[in-house]
């Protein structure tokens, strides 16, 4: 409705536009003949029927004119038509200016407009995500231990790879057995993987660090170091998507540290007290976050 009153103003712009042009034009030749008559110059004859039919018009809607002032009433005629056809051209731009400023406020509304259902679409957008991220409360963690040895060592260079094999061994089924008593526990492979419902995500990863420092303290004793590699995600149901989703996080291999999604980091923020801040790290295809202790 509002394009179509547009078009319609537009076009009512130029037809004034045209009329101003015409009255103009017409002017100009009424009054050029006009001094050329008065000279005795006959070079603008062919103007004396326009001169006429404006004398015509004039003397229709206004009284008769009596000769005055040194003007006849054909004279007072022409003089009265171009006041009044220059009036009209001043009129015309006024109200062209008039219609100019309608039309932009049309617009300057139009955007608003626009502007505002835009931002209400936006922001169902954004309170239908951020309800979908409530929904998914469960966390599922994923976790790989790295070993190697402190230093080198000769009691050690002696089958070392079986050596370094039976201690994964040992860190996992220990960790998963430790972890196991507080949460919901398996192990795959050489991961553990962690899914619990409903879980305070900062006691999880605080139970883990705790329980790996324990494993760290052991194994130092042995000269052996221990690094952990650990990815997090929250899901509303549990399915394959999810492990493949934590192990592609693993398969970036950052030593010590709790990495995450953009949908776990956004989840996270919304708790009301937190023990770590997040922060993006990398230049990866897809935004990857970290988790970062700050208490």
């Amino acid at each position: 409705m509002v394009r179509f009153l547009q078009k319609i103003l537009k076009l009512f712009v130029n037809m004034v536009f045209l009329v101003q042009i015409a009255l103009s034009i017409t002017v100009f030749v009424v009054t050029v003949y006009w001094f050329m008559d008065i000279l005795g110059w006959r070079y603008f004859d062919f103007a004396k029927p326009i001169a006429d039919l404006a004398s015509t018009l004039v003397g229709v809607f206004l009284p008769k004119n009596s000769a005055g002032a040194g003007l006849s009433g054909i004279e007072l005629n022409l003089l009265y038509f171009d006041i009044i056809a220059l009036t009209l051209v001043y009129l015309g731009d006024k109200l062209k200016v008039r219609i100019y400023l309608d039309m932009k406020r049309l617009d300057d509304r139009q955007e608003n407009s626009r502007v505002k259902d835009e931002s209400r679409f936006n922001d169902q957008l954004r309170k239908d995500y951020d309800n979908t991220v409530k929904d998914a409360k469960n966390i599922a963690v994923l976790i790989e231990f790295g070993l190697k040895l402190a230093y080198a060592d000769m009691y050690y260079q002696d089958n070392l790879s079986e050596k370094l094999h039976e201690r994964e061994e040992y860190v996992l089924n220990e960790f998963c057995k430790e972890i196991g008593k507080s949460y919901r526990c398996q192990r795959r492979a050489n991961k553990i993987f962690i899914v619990d419902e409903y879980v305070n995500t900062d006691k999880l990863l605080a139970d883990i660090e705790k329980v790996t420092e324990k494993f760290r303290l052991v194994l130092g004793e042995q000269k052996w170091l221990l690094d952990k590699f650990v990815s997090i995600e929250n899901y509303d149901k549990l399915t394959r998507e999810v492990y493949t989703a934590l192990e592609g996080l693993l398969n970036l291999h950052l030593v010590n540290k709790i990495v995450c999604y953009p949908g776990f980091a956004l989840r996270y923020g919304m708790e009301p007290q937190r023990m770590f801040a997040t922060v993006i790290v990398g230049n990866y295809q897809q935004d990857v976050w970290e988790l970062v202790k700050t208490a």
